[in-house]
């Protein structure tokens, strides 16, 4: 059997996937630390955006 890697997209994808999950826990655990999270709604459209992409990706 061929074994095949995962293409750079998707790989991509999924890194971008788990640091969005990783800020909206430290933006949970922490609350008011804005200026070391970030604003707390962009997490949340990375992680909405690595959903969508990581579900067409793997359809293809």
């Amino acid at each position: 059997m061929n074994s095949q890697y995962p293409s750079p997209v998707k790989v991509l994808v999924e890194l971008l996937f788990v640091v969005s999950v990783i800020l909206i826990c430290i933006g949970a655990a922490f609350g008011k630390l804005d200026e070391f999270v970030g604003h707390p709604m962009l997490a949340f459209v990375l992680f909405c955006g690595a959903v969508f992409l990581w579900y067409r990706f793997q359809e293809t």
